[in-house]
C-alpha cells in the first residue's frame, strides 16, 4: 500500500519535491497496524505522563 497525501502538492523542500520525503510503502499488515495504532492509541505510561508533567510546567513558565 502506498500513502500519498500530497501526491500533486507542488510545494518543495532543498529543491526536491515534498513527496520524496513524505511517501512511506506499507504492506497490508502493517498499514492496518498504523491505522489501529492512530484510532486506538494506547494509554500513556508513566514516563509519558512524567514528561507531560514537566513540559506543562516549563511551558507555565513563560506564560
Amino acid at each position: 500500500m502506498k500513502f500519498n497525501p500530497s501526491a500533486s502538492n507542488p510545494n518543495r523542500m532543498n529543491g526536491q519535491p515534498i513527496e520524496q520525503h513524505q511517501i512511506i510503502n506499507l504492506n497490508l499488515e502493517d498499514s492496518e497496524a498504523f491505522v489501529n495504532a492512530i484510532l486506538n492509541p494506547p494509554p500513556p505510561n508513566e514516563a509519558l505522563k512524567a514528561a507531560a508533567l514537566r513540559y506543562k510546567q516549563v511551558m507555565n513558565k513563560y506564560n
